[in-house]
């Protein structure tokens, strides 16, 4: 896999719900000493993403709409780092 410019791994986490992405963000934080960053909608995330280059995207893919997470994956395709990706639905 190769590496995004952080020492540590580093995931945006992309949902609309603030204390989940706080909960998320403090524990993997202080649990694996990762980098988290936050975004609060699709266009953000993909924004954030192809400025900081993030080893994971985790997305609440009920902000997509029909639930199609084809088209953030192409567009992420393009800038992030990342060799794997998944995406699955609760």
């Amino acid at each position: 896999m190769k590496s995004s410019s952080y020492r540590n791994p580093c995931i945006l986490v992309i949902d609309d719900e603030p204390d989940l992405c706080r909960i998320v963000k403090i524990t993997l934080e202080r649990l694996k000493g990762w980098e988290i960053l936050i975004a609060e909608s699709t266009q953000a995330g993909l924004a954030q993403a192809q400025m900081q280059q993030p080893d994971v995207i985790l997305l609440d893919l009920t902000l997509l709409p029909n639930g199609d997470c084809k088209a953030i994956w192409l567009a992420s395709a393009k800038f992030c780092t990342f060799e794997n990706a998944c995406c699955t639905t609760a």
